[in-house]
C-alpha cells in the first residue's frame, strides 16, 4: 500500500520544482534590441507579425506585406484607434517607423514543460492509481486527469516562456 503522505511530500517537491523552473523562465522574456538601417529591415520582418507605435500614438499590429524603399506595408490586425488607423493594409512612409517588436518562438521550454508536467503527472497518478486499485474498482476518469493536466499546464507555461520579442530600431 502507498503511504498518502510521502506521495504528498513528493508531489509538494515536484511542484516546487515545477514553480521553480517557471521563475527561471520569467528574464528569458527580456526584449532583445537590433539596430538594423532601413535596407536591412525587409530580410528581419518581411512576412512577420509586429506592432509599432506610430507618431500619432495609434499602436497597430499586424503582418508586413512589402518593404519599398519609401514605405512599410502592413495588414493591420490589430489598432488601438479604429477611426485613425483602420484594420486591413496601411502603408507606413519611412519616416514614420522608427522602433517595432516583432516574436519569435522556440521549443526547447515547450518541451522542458512538457516532460517535468508529464512526469508529475505520471507519478500522481499512478500513486492515486495504486491507491484506488487497494481501496476498491479504481478511478481511470480521476487518473487520467491528475495525468494529462500537469502535461497540458508544462507545455502552456513552456510555450510562454519559448515566446521572446525582438525590438527594432530603424537607423536611417
Amino acid at each position: 500500500m502507498v503511504d498518502c503522505a510521502s506521495t504528498i511530500a513528493a508531489m509538494n517537491r515536484l511542484l516546487s520544482l515545477v514553480v521553480v523552473l517557471c521563475l527561471a523562465v520569467s528574464p528569458l522574456h527580456a526584449a532583445k534590441e537590433t539596430r538594423v538601417s532601413w535596407q536591412e529591415l525587409a530580410s528581419r520582418i518581411q512576412g512577420k507579425t509586429v506592432a509599432l507605435v506610430l507618431p500619432d500614438g495609434v499602436h497597430v499590429q499586424g503582418q508586413v506585406a512589402d518593404v519599398r524603399s519609401d514605405a512599410l506595408k502592413l495588414n493591420v490586425s490589430k489598432t488601438s484607434d479604429k477611426h485613425l488607423h483602420p484594420k486591413g493594409e496601411l502603408t507606413l512612409p519611412r519616416a514614420s517607423v522608427r522602433n517595432l517588436t516583432y516574436w519569435k518562438r522556440g521549443y526547447v521550454w515547450t518541451v522542458v514543460g512538457t516532460a517535468i508536467g508529464l512526469g508529475a503527472g505520471l507519478a500522481g497518478g499512478s500513486a492515486v492509481n495504486t491507491y484506488a486499485h487497494n481501496e476498491g474498482d479504481g478511478a481511470p476518469g480521476i487518473v487520467a486527469a491528475i495525468i494529462i493536466l500537469p502535461a497540458v499546464l508544462g507545455f502552456f507555461l513552456g510555450r510562454s516562456g519559448d515566446r521572446k520579442s525582438v525590438n527594432i530600431v530603424v537607423t536611417d
